[in-house]
Formats: structure tokens, C-alpha cells, sequence
């Protein structure tokens, strides 16, 4: 604006390069005609300035409006468009957007959650459950940043995100984009899809959502309010974090205590596990480990009553994707393993000298996006090594025996970026933002 006001008053000059002869006639002659052509003057030139100043802000408003994200017109209600500009102030929140649903007012208290950790739609027929919502605003997936909210259900219609933003009462309503992340499970005789939905934001503003409610109707009342996740560029930034995908049940805690140590000796800097229904000995060693600074415990209940295999397990894209979206800036690299599993180095002591020794091998150049390494199989039926290690509170020493590496991409293991990869399965990057898998 300020370049703008030097143009005008520099335009304003140049079309009247005889204004100090009036003004010098008019103080020595004296005349009182001339008042009236000077006002008359200057009256004529400022309705020009003011329709200078008006068109350049008309355009300063088009280029705003022109970053909106392209395959995203401004909404319509009312027959009414809403163009979404993007305007803040460091004092206070400023709407930067029109509601295209100003019947929907933000809830004052938020909504009890499912088994205490799950977010819910019972509604059309539809049983939704959420576990999370993470803001993305990755490189790899374009210039817009987006909300993705993990999700089981057992039927996905048009679903449509109401973002809410700090200190605007009503939210800006946008289409989900729907995408699969898992096969999906029968839980007692209903099928239970794995899902995450996108939401897309406005470009220009560095304003973030802090909630989302998710809802089949485009204008429909709150029925769930998902706290929003922001994953900052991270300063402490950590070469290998795994992410354990769903645990259930009793996992020997001497297993447990070797898996961890182990992993730490390769260079694993810590350890993400999502609990569901295991026992007080598994917990107890766990708590121990996140007491440490190397563990964080994500409690993940199985959705519905079913406390069966396929019940826990549906849950299982959902707390890998969780772990890799919430360290997207935090790892170099994640690595989706169980506690009976383990990538082991043959060729150096460390993960990272491992793959100092695949790039110069292979003539790399850098880091890639993913390594995937073949799968072993040892097997715990065979009579134990005790040549070996001999001492019971061991147990990957003394099962020795093997199958041979499996066959190509068969139950592989991976090292993957999570700035690269869109969204995670058992073990490996199911997409990354080319649409390619790192299987």
C-alpha cells in the first residue's frame, strides 16, 4: 500500500506541473475566482487518485483470490460464492475465509470419545471411527498443506470436512478426498473399512486449523471435534524411529527388553507402540522404557466390543500411519517393525553405516527414499542352540535355525522417508505423492 500511495501522489504531481504558479498568483493578486478554480482543481484530481487507489485494490483482491488451490471453487450457499482471502493480524484471529455454512456454530464443549480415544459418527446408516487428525503440509504432496484424519468405518459416502480456526465461530467446509489404507476386517458380522481422508486448505495463509468435525452432510451439526496435530519442523531430528504397528495381548517382557536394547545398539533413537488390550507385565516393561526418553505409549482400544483378533487389528494402518504422519519431520527414516522383528546389519555394526555401504556399492547419490530388505524366517519350534547363549532370559540367540531369505517383496522390511511416503502399510510405504509403493 505504501508503494501504491507514493504512484498516486506521484501521478497527482505530474498533472499539475502549474499549481505553484496558481498558488503564487493567487497570494499576490489576490483574486477570489481563483479560490474556485483551485478547489474545483483539486477536487477533479482527487476523484481521480480515488479511483487510481480503488481500481489497484479490485486487482490486489483478484491476485489473492487466484491462489486458492485449482479443483476447489469457492463454495456456494445461499446462491451466495465465497471467496476465501487470506488476511491475519498478529493481535488477534481474523476469519480469512466466508462460511459457507453459517448455520453451524462451534460446539462450546467437546465430545465424549469412544473408549476414550475414539472419535464417532453414528449417522445414515454409518459407523465411523477416528483416531486422529494431522495437519500435512509436506513439499512432496504440492504447495497446498492439507488435514488427514485416520479412520475405520463401515462405509465411507461423501463425507465433507468442517475446519475450525481459532477464534472464528464458524468453519470453512470443504469436500474430504477419500483414499484406502488397509484391506479392512469383519468385526462381529459387520465389515469395517481402513481409511484416511484428506482435507484440502487455502494457499496464502499461515493461519492452521485447530479442530475438524468430519460429516456426510455438507452443512450438518457437529457431531465430533478432532483436535488437530501440527508435526513442526523439528530441530531434534532422529535418523531411525520405529513404529510399532498395533500391539495386543501379552508380549514376554524379557522379549521386550532384548527387542529394545538391540534395536538401540543399531541406532534406533526411539519407539512409538499403540497398546491394545496387553497385559500388566507387557505395560509394566513398556512404562519402564518410556520412562527412559527411548518409548512412547499411543493407547489404541479396539473400536468395537470385539476384543478378537480382527477386532485389534483393524486398527492397525491407523497407528502406523499415525506414528509416521506425527514424525514426518522428525525422522530421517521409519522403520515399521513387530516385537518379533528386527532388522539386523550383516555387512557393518549400524543402520546408517549399512547405508553408507549401499550407496557406495550401489553409486547412490544421497540418501534414497526407501531400502527394503528381504525377509528371514527363524523358527522358535526348532530345538534351542545353546552353544550359542545358554541363559532363558535371551531369545533370539537361541533359536538359530532358518528358512531361506523369502522370496522378492514376500514380508520385506523397509527403512522409508516419511517426507516421501503419503500414507504407510504393514512394513513398507503403501503410496508415497508419485502414487508409487515402496514394495
Amino acid at each position: 500500500m505504501i508503494g501504491l500511495v507514493k504512484t498516486s501522489l506521484g501521478y497527482f504531481l505530474a498533472r499539475v506541473p502549474y499549481l505553484n504558479e496558481i498558488l503564487s498568483h493567487f497570494c499576490t493578486c489576490h483574486h477570489r475566482f481563483l479560490v474556485t478554480i483551485l478547489f474545483g482543481i483539486a477536487l477533479m484530481l482527487l476523484m481521480d487518485v480515488l479511483k487510481t487507489l480503488h481500481k489497484a485494490n479490485n486487482n490486489i483482491l483478484g491476485q489473492i483470490s487466484n491462489q486458492l488451490p485449482e479443483g476447489n471453487p469457492p463454495p456456494k450457499q445461499d446462491g451466495i460464492s465465497h471467496n476465501i482471502l487470506a488476511e491475519q493480524t498478529k493481535d488477534q484471529e481474523v476469519p480469512f475465509f466466508q462460511p459457507s455454512c453459517t448455520t453451524i456454530v462451534k460446539p462450546d464443549q467437546p465430545f465424549p470419545l469412544h473408549k476414550s480415544f475414539w472419535h464417532t459418527i453414528l449417522e445414515n446408516g454409518i459407523e465411523m471411527y477416528m483416531y486422529s487428525a494431522i495437519y500435512d503440509d509436506r513439499k512432496a504432496g504440492g504447495d497446498a498443506p492439507y488435514v488427514r484424519i485416520l479412520a475405520i468405518s463401515s462405509e465411507v459416502k461423501d463425507m465433507h470436512c468442517h475446519l475450525w480456526y481459532p477464534g472464528i465461530t464458524h468453519p470453512l467446509t470443504v469436500k474430504a478426498k477419500i483414499d484406502k489404507n488397509g484391506r479392512g476386517h469383519v468385526v462381529e458380522n459387520r465389515f469395517l473399512g481402513q481409511y484416511f481422508f484428506s482435507c484440502l486448505l487455502p494457499t496464502g495463509s499461515d493461519v492452521i486449523p485447530n479442530h475438524v468435525t468430519i460429516s456426510s452432510n455438507p452443512c450438518g451439526e457437529a457431531t465430533n471435534m478432532i483436535p488437530i496435530t501440527n508435526p513442526k519442523h523439528a530441530s531434534d531430528s532422529i535418523d531411525f524411529g520405529i513404529c510399532v504397528p498395533i500391539s495386543f495381548w501379552h508380549v514376554d517382557p524379557y522379549r521386550i527388553v532384548e527387542w529394545v536394547e538391540m534395536n538401540k545398539l543399531f541406532g534406533v533413537e526411539e519407539i512409538n507402540v499403540y497398546p491394545c488390550n496387553m497385559s500388566a507385565s507387557s505395560m509394566k516393561i513398556l512404562e519402564y522404557f518410556q520412562s527412559q526418553g527411548i518409548l512412547k505409549i499411543f493407547p489404541m482400544p479396539p473400536p468395537r466390543a470385539g476384543h478378537t483378533r480382527d477386532g485389534v487389528k483393524v486398527g492397525s494402518p491407523a497407528s502406523i500411519n499415525d506414528c509416521l504422519w506425527r514424525n514426518m519431520y522428525r525422522y530421517k527414516y521409519a522403520v515399521i517393525i513387530d516385537f518379533d522383528e528386527i532388522i539386523v546389519p550383516k555387512v557393518a555394526d549400524t543402520y546408517n553405516e549399512v547405508l553408507d555401504y549401499f550407496d557406495v556399492k550401489h553409486r547412490l547419490q544421497g540418501r534414497q527414499k526407501y531400502y527394503t530388505f528381504r525377509n528371514t524366517y527363524f523358527w522358535v519350534g526348532c530345538p534351542e542352540d545353546s552353544g550359542i547363549l545358554s541363559d532363558n532370559k535371551t531369545y533370539m540367540f537361541r533359536y538359530t535355525a532358518s528358512e531361506k531369505p523369502s522370496r522378492f517383496a514376500h514380508s520385506a522390511k523397509s527403512f522409508l522417508s516419511p517426507l516421501t511416503c503419503l500414507s504407510a502399510f504393514n512394513h513398507w510405504c503403501l503410496v508415497d505423492f508419485e502414487g508409487r509403493s515402496s514394495k
